[in-house]
């Protein structure tokens, strides 16, 4: 079963959605995103995986010229550890807010937030933990230029958490 998910995942990470409007102006596409490989220091290993995005986006100018683009992601996503080939397969979100014109960035807030559950593949409850992936980040600037609120995108394995047994 293990091999069931690894071969989907890798046959559909060259699958692309094609993106649909709807009447309100709002683009929806999926994709299928490789994820970089990430030490989780709670598991003491290394992470492999691949997330399926289901984006809703909607950019839209006010009449003084301020663009806002809004995105609004639902995932489903699926880490591998590299060293005892544990299975974890998460589901969230991660909405994306910027505003600004051509001057600059203005405002930019995003965070992600996912819930990763374990897998065994012999219907048995997993007797590993629970792990939960999430961070924030933000960026101002004002009309000067100047940057005066900066929350940087954090090391996505300081974002890794783990939950439950023996935890």
């Amino acid at each position: 079963m293990k091999r069931t998910i690894l071969a989907f995942a890798a046959a559909t990470l060259l699958t692309w959605g094609a993106a649909a409007s709807g009447s309100n102006g709002i683009q929806i596409s999926t994709q299928i995103l490789p994820q970089p490989d990430i030490y989780v220091p709670c598991l003491g290993e290394t992470t492999a995986g691949v997330v399926e995005v289901t984006i809703y986006s909607h950019l839209f100018y006010t009449p003084s010229g301020v663009g806002h683009l809004i995105d609004n992601w639902k995932m489903t996503a699926y880490r591998v550890g590299k060293t005892t080939g544990r299975i974890w397969i998460g589901h969230g979100f991660s909405p994306w807010v910027q505003n600004g014109n051509e001057e600059g960035p203005g405002v930019l807030n995003v965070r992600t937030s996912l819930h990763f559950k374990p897998f065994n593949d012999n219907g048995s409850f997993p007797s590993f933990p629970d792990l939960r992936f999430a961070w924030r980040a933000k960026l101002t600037v004002n009309a000067n230029g100047e940057v005066t609120a900066l929350t940087p995108f954090p090391d996505d394995s300081d974002s890794f958490k783990c939950f439950g047994p023996g935890y």
